[in-house]
């Protein structure tokens, strides 16, 4: 279902159980994306989206780092024992 054709139906949350029967999947996945993007207009979804992605490319290094620092202090404690 894409974030920008949203059915009226769906805005009914009683609607969504049987508009996932209809469309063939399940309704968890439905209710978790109409929680983060009902409401809301295209540009926001999109802008949320966007910014969601920003936010994981940013932290990636941050993680690499903190995986390279765990790395060499755990060497450098090595090295300090022999």
């Amino acid at each position: 279902m894409a974030d920008h054709r949203v059915p009226e139906e769906s805005r009914d949350w009683d609607a969504g159980q049987g508009l996932c029967r209809e469309h063939g999947f399940d309704d968890a996945p439905f209710y978790s994306w109409r929680s983060k993007f009902d409401g809301r207009e295209v540009p926001e979804a999109r802008r949320l989206r966007n910014l969601e992605a920003e936010k994981a490319r940013l932290k990636k290094p941050s993680a690499e780092f903190a995986t390279m620092y765990r790395a060499i202090a755990f060497a450098s404690a090595v090295q300090e024992l022999v």
